[in-house]
């Protein structure tokens, strides 16, 4: 839990900056520099804040303690200040009253009003001093105000003394006191503040070996991701090249009877705008048709079984080029099947897509296949066929090399491509 504004605004008052520069700069320092609560999540951290809580609480109280104190010491000072200034005025008033005295018998001496027995002051002798004394006194009852005051002074003057003494070390006490205080409180931050990077040099050391271990775990993670990348790449491309070779035998079983069909290039239809394959088409003979597709309502699946897809549409291609179609995968020479009724209307080759063929479906839909192996036999450019007729044969032409595969897109009403996902779905399932 950290330091909240009320604690820390309580901790760092403004009489503390002013008046208690060291012990304010201490304190204040103690409630602004703990951890972020990024670290609050270590209990561990939590446990020395909890502690530095408790330092925290005793540093106010210090504080507290000190501005007391200070106010006190102040108090005292200014009542110091105040005895000296009394201690002066009544010096000043002792010492005025004691040169009255003194000028009044000057006066008196000077113009013969001083009593006869003033003679006996001249003498030397023991007897003179005695008769010196009682002239004195003499002349002290004729100035009584004088002397009574000169002697008040003086009494007051020396009981402010005494009361000065007494002041001054009770401000010895209470600086003395200030001064404990004020190292009490620089020892507890020193002791919070060392508990408090202990802890996190500890959690830091621990979250970098963490760290480490976490990249390592990666790395290996990494590695084995590539491992069996590289496994599952030799695997296709064993199984690819058995298809091909399943494809070769297959050809030489049936022989091409599609000689009515344009080759891939030629002038049967030209080069396809909308395929986003790429590659050159060397393939284009023909085989026997074999059974239909099975016919889901009014539509077929165009690729026959075995076979895998997922939903690629859109996704990014060679040449800043984005995927129009879906691809579905089958073994090299897997039969290809029109997805509705409707008419072929190009059969052509192209650099991208290899062999390939339009369809245009009778719901208005057009339909392209490309990756071709070949033609079905006896198929041509305006022919009309029926759903699930096989009309092709699966293959890797094209910019498709190695991966056998069909790439099939749908255009509503022959216009702009749309994801065709759902309408895989909707035939194979």
């Amino acid at each position: 839990m950290l330091v909240s504004r009320a604690m820390r605004a309580h901790a760092c008052p403004r009489r503390a900056r002013q008046r208690l520069p060291l012990v304010g700069v201490l304190v204040c320092a103690l409630a602004l520099t703990w951890p972020s609560a990024a670290w609050s999540a270590d209990p561990r951290l939590d446990a020395a804040q909890e502690r530095r809580a408790a330092v925290q609480a005793q540093l106010n109280t210090l504080l507290q303690r000190l501005d007391a104190l200070e106010a006190d010491v102040a108090a005292t000072q200014a009542e110091l200040d105040g005895l000296a200034a009394t201690e002066s005025v009544q010096e000043q008033a002792a010492a005025a009253a004691t040169t009255m005295l003194a000028q009044r018998v000057v006066s008196a001496y000077k113009h013969g009003s001083i009593d006869s027995s003033l003679a006996l002051l001249s003498s030397d002798s023991a007897a003179e001093a005695a008769d010196q004394v009682r002239v004195i006194g003499l002349l002290a009852v004729r100035s009584r105000a004088e002397f009574e005051d000169a002697a008040s002074a003086r009494t007051r003057t020396r009981a402010t003394a005494a009361q000065m003494a007494a002041v001054a070390e009770t401000l010895r006490g209470r600086q003395a006191e200030f001064d404990a205080a004020r190292r009490e409180a620089t020892v507890l931050l020193a002791r919070a503040q060392e508990d408090e990077e202990s802890v996190r040099r500890t959690i830091a050391a621990e979250r970098a070996a963490a760290e480490r271990a976490r990249a390592a775990a990666e790395r290996a993670a990494a590695e084995r991701a590539a491992a069996e990348r590289a496994a599952a790449e030799r695997a296709a491309a064993d199984r690819a090249a058995r298809a091909r070779a399943v494809a070769r035998t297959a050809n030489s079983a049936v022989p091409a009877t599609n000689s009515g069909a344009p080759a891939a290039g030629t002038s049967g239809g030209g080069s396809s705008d909308s395929s986003d394959e790429g590659g050159s088409s060397d393939e284009g003979g023909g085989r026997g048709a074999g059974a239909g597709a099975p016919v889901s309502g009014s539509v077929a699946c165009p690729v026959g079984s075995p076979r895998s897809y997922s939903d690629t549409y859109g996704a990014p291609r060679s040449g800043g080029r984005r995927h129009k179609g879906v691809d579905i995968l089958a073994p090299m020479g897997t039969p290809i099947y029109a997805y509705e009724n409707g008419t072929v209307t190009r059969m052509n080759g192209n650099r991208l897509g290899g062999i390939s063929l339009y369809l245009a479906g009778d719901s208005g839909n057009l339909y392209y296949y490309t990756h071709l192996s070949g033609y079905v036999g006896g198929l041509g450019a305006g022919q009309r066929v029926t759903v699930g007729q096989h009309i092709a044969f699966n293959g890797d032409t094209g910019n498709a090399r190695g991966i056998p595969h069909l790439h099939f897109e749908v255009m509503p009403g022959g216009g702009g491509n749309v994801n065709p996902y759902p309408y895989a779905r909707r035939a194979c399932g």
